[in-house]
């Protein structure tokens, strides 16, 4: 296993962990006895870019949402530790060290239709992502981040929409344009949704209330995880 065996997730800002965030999160420890967990909030997150990354730190401060810095310190903490990085609104179904086996970089996609939707062949998730420590992949979606999400150090409004200015500037879309430009794609690992199930927004909406599909439920066959998409920043403060 070249991946650190750690798991990391993040939760910041002023509201509560939901109680059945805690219930995903427990699966991964779980499921993975094995591997280190560690826990990442906002006091934490500003140690790590004040001790770690301190050219960027006042961009970092200046994202006009916190989801931008949610999305952003997850690569940080993938350059500086490695290990797997998985979102509260995903569960793990059984052990994940197969999955990652010889991995030296790896993300989950998202659903087909949102690839469609934007024009893309493929489009990446920031949701569940592997990585050894210092991947150049992880570097280069920092680096672009912060040279082409700012001018003069302040934060250029792309579409002056929270959902689109996040997307484009630290969600899937920056890490699907930076794959996109990256030249050794052999060393990054697609992973497929055979492997990471994923929901789409309105899938999850209709499991919430009660919708049974056997589509939906043939989408886990083989999955070791799954990711729900619920998306709770969207309609929030973050």
């Amino acid at each position: 296993m070249k991946i650190p065996k750690v798991i990391h997730q993040i939760w910041g800002g002023s509201k509560p962990l939901p109680s059945y965030f805690k219930d995903f999160s427990r699966t991964w420890q779980e499921m993975n006895p094995s591997w280190k967990y560690e826990f990442w909030d906002d006091d934490r997150i500003i140690s790590l870019v004040e001790e770690k990354y301190p050219k960027y730190l006042q961009m970092f401060k200046s994202f006009p949402y916190n989801m931008q810095r949610w999305d952003t310190v997850r690569y940080f903490i993938l350059d500086q530790i490695g290990g797997l990085y998985a979102d509260f609104d995903s569960e793990c179904l059984m052990p994940i060290d197969d999955l990652l086996i010889d991995k030296t970089f790896c993300a989950s996609l998202e659903p087909e239709e949102y690839a469609i939707r934007n024009g893309k062949e493929v489009y990446l998730s920031t949701a569940i992502m592997g990585s050894v420590p210092h991947h150049p992949f992880v570097q280069l979606m920092i680096e672009n981040i912060f040279k082409l999400s700012f001018e003069n150090g302040l934060f250029k409004a792309n579409l002056n929409d929270k959902t689109m200015d996040v997307v484009n500037s630290t969600g899937p879309l920056m890490l699907t344009a930076t794959y996109e430009q990256y030249q050794d794609k052999c060393s990054v690992h697609l992973i497929s949704m055979d492997y990471i199930a994923a929901y789409t927004n309105d899938e999850t909406r209709a499991m919430l209330y009660g919708f049974e599909s056997e589509i939906l439920e043939r989408r886990i066959e083989k999955a070791y995880a799954v990711h729900y998409f619920f998306n709770n920043w969207m309609t929030g403060d973050d």
